[in-house]
């Protein structure tokens, strides 16, 4: 009896965009109050069928009346259609129907309260608001905050600011509360400033299957408290209902170019640095290939490391420990006919056994030596952290 109950607790309807208001078995109408009635058709006998309502749906109302109104009005008599040839070389023709029309399907499903109505339906795009003509709003993905910076139509920051994020340790609610929280600040603040969003392609299930003890438990926390799919997923979520658009760029050497680029000479994190070399990637411009002498489309601004030459003429790359502190390396040597992430790499090399050397030398010195008396300040701080 209870197998019977359940069995005949719920059946789905399914729907097809070619059908009326998308569903042949199960018809919506709108009535005149703004409520909505539904004509089931029974099974075994075409011509009758049940009417169900008068029903409200308390949540995506607006969007179900603008998946509706495309079915409003549409004759098959006028869309477009094609003729192909079927396998036994017959020609027929298929009407060609709006990418935005949707199928409506239902489902009726039975609890301790009653009946209830679930549709789903694919959501009406709408026109996207936001340019990179007007400049992007780059996000930098961290294990306890997200580092945002919003750069102008040159490329140059405007402002910066970070997110607490911190998800260790938190139930999946609250890391959901959290990741959601952000998302919508992040979004709100992107509409306002008529910019689209930036994001890094990430990949983690390989460095977290690559984990080892030189990393250490502190890595390897970061790496397992950092949700990125939860933050792709609520930063697309929410930009999609707010209009916005999300871009995502290759993450390739982008925390190294804000470190030594950006960092510093405007007086940021190096998160913040990093957000800028992100969103940097999102605009597009057109460059000479130096082998063919051709132009072609690439992807982001021009990324070279900055460097300085001292009045020996050596050229040194100077960058943040991210502490307040500073290491300096000599700037490698450079083929210019090849890419220039190969300069980039051999930067990230040289900058960290420079790291690694300056925590060795810190562990050495006096306590009255300590990072403290090393600080440095940023030389031209114009941008506003909020």
């Amino acid at each position: 009896m209870e197998w019977r109950n359940a069995r005949s607790s719920q059946f789905f309807v399914l729907g097809s965009k070619d059908e009326t208001t998308g569903c042949q078995g199960c018809v919506i109408r709108v009535q005149e109050d703004g409520s909505f009635l539904l004509d089931v058709r029974l099974p075994g006998d075409r011509d009758k069928s049940v009417t169900i309502g008068p029903l409200r749906f308390p949540y995506g109302d607006e969007k179900l009346r603008a998946a509706l109104s495309l079915h409003a009005g549409l004759s098959k008599t006028k869309l477009p259609r094609i003729t192909k040839l079927s396998k036994a070389g017959k020609p027929y023709s298929r009407i060609v129907y709006p990418d935005d029309l949707s199928a409506l399907s239902w489902r009726f499903q039975r609890d301790a309260k009653g009946w209830r109505v679930l549709v789903s339906f694919k959501e009406p795009q709408n026109p996207v608001t936001t340019d990179t003509k007007a400049g992007v709003l780059a996000i930098d993905l961290n294990a306890d905050h997200l580092a945002w910076a919003e750069l102008d139509r040159f490329g140059n920051p405007v402002e910066t600011g970070s997110i607490p994020c911190v998800t260790y340790g938190k139930t999946t609610e609250q890391s959901s509360a959290i990741i959601e929280a952000a998302a919508i600040v992040l979004t709100k603040r992107a509409k306002q400033a008529g910019k689209p969003l930036v994001l890094e392609k990430l990949d983690f299930s390989k460095r977290k299957a690559q984990i080892t003890e030189v990393d250490g438990p502190r890595y390897a926390r970061m790496l397992s408290s950092l949700s990125y799919q939860k933050i792709l997923g609520a930063v697309q979520a929410r930009a999609g209902k707010e209009n916005v658009a999300l871009l995502q760029v290759n993450p390739a050497f982008t925390s190294v170019i804000g470190r030594i680029n950006y960092a510093r000479r405007y007086g940021m994190t190096v998160h913040q640095g990093a957000a800028v070399a992100i969103g940097r990637r999102a605009f597009g411009r057109f460059v000479k290939n130096t082998r063919t002498g051709k132009n072609h489309k690439q992807f982001g601004l021009r990324e070279t490391p900055i460097g300085q030459t001292g009045r020996d003429g050596v050229k040194t790359v100077t960058a943040p420990d991210g502490r307040g502190a500073q290491v300096t390396f000599p700037y490698p040597e450079w083929n210019k006919r090849k890419h220039v992430w190969t300069l980039f790499g051999k930067v990230s090399r040289k900058m960290k056994a420079a790291f690694a050397a300056q925590r060795v030398a810190e562990k050495s010195d006096p306590p009255e030596r300590t990072a403290e008396s090393v600080r440095i300040k940023p030389e031209v701080p114009v941008v506003a952290a909020a």
